[in-house]
């Protein structure tokens, strides 16, 4: 099979005088099967080539084949091939203009010769040959081929480019694999502090060390760290492949990386846990154990959500899971019974929001534990758990009208509800639940009493759901990364965005009244502190 590049049909006299020579001595060294001298009286030329076939086998190349003939008929061996191509038909009277192209010698009569030609132009190129005895006697021109070479296509974009994870540091890009045309597809991903354009392409950031591009169809990430706390970055990318030129621009995405800020600095085992933002943004409320110099029972603390030292709210010992009213400054959280020791029933008290306040019970499900609560935006209701049972745990969510006392019974224990918030027209909660697999997160309508499943994964664990003060968004924690991270998702759970990615557990995430922060708690070398980040603002765009 040969690959010889095109010989262009209008070379020089010298040119051509030069191939008839170098062809005639080749026949003379091998000779001809039928004779071994030129016959001068031979005047009959080889039959004519009537099944040329022309095939497309790359982006720029064909292959051409056709059987070979005899000197006269099937007797004997031609001499030499003449093949020539056009941009146009090709015929007697153009034949001399059609670019000359070399071919090795004949085969045996009938045996298929065969010649790649590459470098054809995009377009259609014709192709027709003849061939000569060794006087030469021409045979008539071959049956006409054409091969049509068409535009290469250029590799597909990716049209789902999205931010994954950000952090105050890093930027985690995801986006499925498109279908790459070649052999050889690379991703060529840019970043910039302004809008993203194919007029500011060139201009952008590249990212170096991205993976080769995998199955189409399938999903990858990649992450760009080094990045500037509280800076603007604006993502996209392209596909190349090889010789096809790139695609076009992917959609863009903007985020506004994290700004991050430690609330708290603990030395003890508790530490500080089970934040909520008062509702005028200016304090946080919390469990802690700030109050004992070796650490022990923990109590109801606050501290100033700009930062600062927390205080201690009452003297009340256990107690646990402070939540805001919005209509009055009070706050409802559980104690032991009686103040007794670690064992004794817990019952929901509320307190007015000033130090040394005297709390009051307001449920008692004895012989049940209360668990977590939280008021409702609104004001007139208190969500609770009860747990019937410890070990396994099993729990009813139960909602308490503070202007009547009338509680009621919302989720059943087969449910096991634990972690609840509310929607912010305190009209649905949210609350992580198992059906037997992993706990995912649902909604249920206090109206019609509906629920609604809002994720769905069997191996990864969702639970401490918060709802963002608009409604439009979820805060929620999970180990869908390995370890237990904050997460952001929309209310309907599309759009799941990583907002930590610490070693340690983080959890309890909680909306400042405003929506752009949320104070969350880590806990590291088993030790938990309050810590506050932004809120991610991510822009996704068109490159068009």
């Amino acid at each position: 099979m040969s690959h010889d590049s095109p010989v262009r049909g209008n070379q020089s006299l010298l040119a051509r005088s030069v191939f008839w020579v170098l062809s005639f001595g080749v026949m003379a060294t091998m000779g001809c099967s039928d004779d071994k001298s030129v016959d001068a009286g031979d005047v009959t030329p080889p039959d004519r080539v009537a099944d040329l076939v022309a095939t497309v086998i790359e982006p720029d190349s064909a292959a051409l084949s056709w059987s070979a003939p005899g000197d006269n008929g099937l007797d004997g061996r031609a001499s030499y091939f003449e093949l020539r191509r056009s941009g146009s038909p090709i015929d007697d009277s153009t034949w001399e203009a059609a670019t000359l192209v070399r071919t090795g010698l004949p085969k045996a009569p009938g045996q298929r010769d065969t010649v790649v030609i590459g470098g054809l132009n995009v377009g259609e190129s014709f192709f027709r040959l003849r061939v000569a005895d060794e006087v030469p006697n021409w045979s008539p021109l071959s049956n006409q081929v054409s091969a049509l070479i068409e535009e290469p296509p250029v590799p597909l974009p990716v049209a789902d480019l999205r931010i994954a994870t950000v952090t105050e540091s890093i930027v985690e890009l995801a986006w499925t694999a498109p279908e790459i045309i070649g052999q050889h597809g690379t991703y060529d991903l840019r970043y910039s502090s302004a809008p993203l354009t194919e007029e500011t392409w060139t201009a952008a950031e590249p990212v170096d060390g991205l993976p080769t591009p995998a199955t189409p169809g399938s999903e990858e990430r990649f992450v760009i760290n080094d990045l500037d706390s509280g800076s603007d970055y604006y993502f996209g990318m392209k596909v190349a492949s090889g010789s096809e030129g790139s695609s076009d621009l992917s959609n863009t995405v903007g985020v506004t990386l994290l700004e991050v800020r430690r609330l708290t600095t603990s030395t003890h085992r508790i530490g500080a846990n089970n934040p909520e933002w008062s509702p005028d943004g200016t304090r946080i409320v919390m469990e802690a154990d700030f109050h004992t110099s070796e650490g022990g029972f923990p109590t109801i603390f606050t501290v100033p959500s700009g930062g600062g030292e927390p205080v201690r709210f009452t003297s009340v010992p256990f107690a646990l899971s402070p939540s805001w009213s919005s209509l009055s400054d009070e706050i409802a959280f559980t104690s032991e019974a009686d103040g007794g020791p670690i064992g004794r029933i817990r019952e929901l008290s509320v307190v007015d929001a000033y130090p040394a306040a005297t709390p009051r019970v307001v449920v008692n499900h004895d012989p049940y534990h209360i668990g977590d609560v939280v008021w409702s935006p609104d004001g007139r209701e208190i969500a609770y758990e009860v747990l019937i049972d410890r070990f396994p745990r099993s729990a009813e969510l139960w909602v308490l009208d503070v202007a009547t006392a009338e509680r009621r019974r919302v989720v059943e224990a087969t449910r096991n509800p634990i972690f609840a918030s509310w929607s912010p027209e305190s009209d649905r909660l949210i609350y992580s639940a198992s059906d037997g697999s992993a706990q995912d997160l649902w909604t249920l309508d206090l109206g019609s009493g509906v629920e609604e499943r809002v994720t769905d994964t069997p191996s990864i664990n969702e639970v401490f759901p918060a709802w963002s003060p608009d409604g439009r968004r979820i805060a929620f924690a999970s180990d869908e990364a390995g370890t237990i991270d904050i997460w952001i998702m929309d209310a309907t759970g599309a759009n799941r965005i990583r907002v930590t990615t610490a070693p340690d557990i983080e959890n309890y995430p909680n909306w400042s009244p405003d929506g752009n922060e949320l104070v969350y708690v880590i806990r590291e070398n088993g030790i938990r502190d309050l810590w506050v980040t932004t809120i991610p603002q991510i822009s996704v765009g068109s490159s068009r």
